[in-house]
């Protein structure tokens, strides 16, 4: 009778960890599948469900959010008053579909020619220079980056980060920050047999890139601390749509954006 029972008992705990490793296998590739769905609907250009909120013109303070409501292009996504009865502002969260605005016209004149400009006539620019300096050989890569956000499984573009692009040249990356620019030079490239290229800049010092789609160029960099960052060159990030705050309190950011496991994807054989 108790070889009976050791023998259930043992069944019972084979059929839990096979069950478990079921479950957390199937919840992996439900993750996979969401994390993919917004490059799919980059290739789509979907344009991003979302609840409008109908507010009246009466109500508004600012002359800039009553222009940008009344626009057939644009989506508001919040929207409130803030301060004292005496002295009030407004936040207003949009999202604006328009090619032409004051946001895309200045990306567009973040390209390499001007970046070259910047570098020689820059007050705060930091070269990390090196002895031995190598040419990149993968000329496709070479563009302005963007750092790319999703919204409702939507690739988008989030107003907050298109000040300070990335640059990828014949001979560095680039970083623009608030208070200078940072210039790394190549040591070494190499192309991996996973169809990702790792630029080394310097001996503990790398980025590898890995394409998610051939058409857009969007892509996920890592560096050597393992943080992973979504990208899109310029021709792709002027198509996509922008989401701006306007009139912000100092300390708000909109915390609405999804949560992609760039990890998985960049790690997944899928391309």
């Amino acid at each position: 009778m108790k070889k009976i029972i050791y023998f259930l008992i043992l069944t019972l705990l084979f059929n839990c960890k096979t069950e478990n490793k079921k479950d957390k296998k199937s919840q992996e590739i439900i993750e996979n599948k969401q994390d993919w769905i917004f490059i799919e609907n980059l290739k789509n250009r979907k344009k991003i469900d979302v609840t409008e909120l109908k507010l009246i013109k009466s109500n508004i303070i600012s002359d800039e959010i009553k222009a940008i409501i009344s626009n057939d292009s644009v989506q508001i996504l919040e929207y409130r008053k803030v301060g004292s009865d005496e002295y009030q502002e407004e936040n207003c969260t949009v999202i604006d579909y328009r090619n032409n605005t004051d946001f895309k016209s200045m990306m567009h004149s973040y390209t390499l020619s001007s970046l070259k400009n910047e570098i020689e006539n820059g007050e705060y620019v930091y070269k990390n220079d090196l002895k031995n300096k190598t040419e990149n050989t993968y000329k496709l890569l070479e563009n302005t980056y963007f750092r790319i956000n999703s919204y409702k499984d939507n690739p988008i573009i989030n107003s907050g980060g298109i000040y300070y692009p990335i640059y990828l040249n014949n001979n560095a990356i680039t970083f623009t920050y608030m208070d200078g620019i940072d210039v790394s030079y190549f040591s070494k490239i190499e192309k991996t047999k996973n169809e990702t290229f790792i630029y080394h800049l310097g001996e503990n010092k790398f980025y590898e890139i890995k394409i998610l789609d051939n058409n857009s160029m969007l892509q996920i960099w890592k560096d050597q601390d393992n943080s992973y960052t979504l990208l899109a060159p310029l021709k792709t990030v002027l198509k996509l749509p922008l989401l701006e705050t306007i009139y912000t309190e100092m300390d708000y950011s909109f915390e609405g954006f999804d949560t992609i496991n760039l990890e998985q994807i960049f790690n997944s054989d899928t391309n």
